[in-house]
Order: C-alpha cells, then sequence, then structure tokens
C-alpha cells in the first residue's frame, strides 16, 4: 500500500522506457516497485524520484532529461497503445500463456 495512491506515473513510465534502453530495465523496475509498495515513498513528487534514483547509483540527471526527449515520449505512446490492445489496464500485469493476470498480490505466481 502506498499512502499516497493513485500517483502520476507519467514520469515513471518515462524513466522505464528510458531504463530499457539503457538494459536497467529491471534493476530500474526493481527499485520503484520498492520505493511505492514497500518504502511508501511519494512518487508524486519528483523530489523523491530524483532521491530514489540518485540513492541507488542511478544518474537522476540522465532520467529527467530522458523524460523531456521526444523519441522517449513517442515510445512510451507506442508501448501503452500496444498495452491497450493486449486489454493491459495498469501495472503490475503480465501475460502468460496469452493469459493476462493483474495486481502486486499476483506477483509471487510469477516470480517463483
Amino acid at each position: 500500500m502506498n499512502d499516497s495512491f493513485p500517483v502520476n506515473t507519467l514520469y515513471l513510465m518515462r524513466g522505464a522506457v528510458y531504463a530499457s534502453k539503457i538494459n536497467l530495465l529491471g534493476e530500474y523496475n526493481s527499485l520503484m516497485f520498492k520505493a511505492m509498495w514497500i518504502d511508501n515513498i511519494n512518487l508524486n513528487e519528483p523530489k523523491n524520484i530524483i532521491s530514489v534514483l540518485n540513492e541507488n547509483d542511478f544518474v537522476s540527471k540522465d532520467f529527467l532529461e530522458a523524460a523531456e526527449d521526444q523519441k522517449v515520449k513517442d515510445t512510451l505512446k507506442n508501448n501503452t497503445s500496444e498495452a491497450v490492445d493486449k486489454g493491459i489496464f495498469g501495472v503490475p500485469s503480465f501475460i502468460v500463456n496469452q493469459e493476462l493476470y493483474f495486481g502486486q498480490d499476483r506477483m509471487d505466481w510469477f516470480i517463483n
């Protein structure tokens, strides 16, 4: 649970696009999910996103610049359209054997 939920995830999603581009998506996702769902950090606040990145050896300046980059924005728009076409409506969502699963309470089904 996060006391700030729901949050505007636009910058988090753009950060994920950039993290994917630099081959750090797994680490980035783990970090942001932990910040949101375990550490109860308000990720609506850009200063908190910057702190989380910096405290975990990510270069926040690079993520902030990427969040405003038009290629990153376009990639996110395309990814979002593709997700909607697949029926995805939130995170975390998983498609396993063409079946959609949603919710953090389902994550242990796929991690083990």
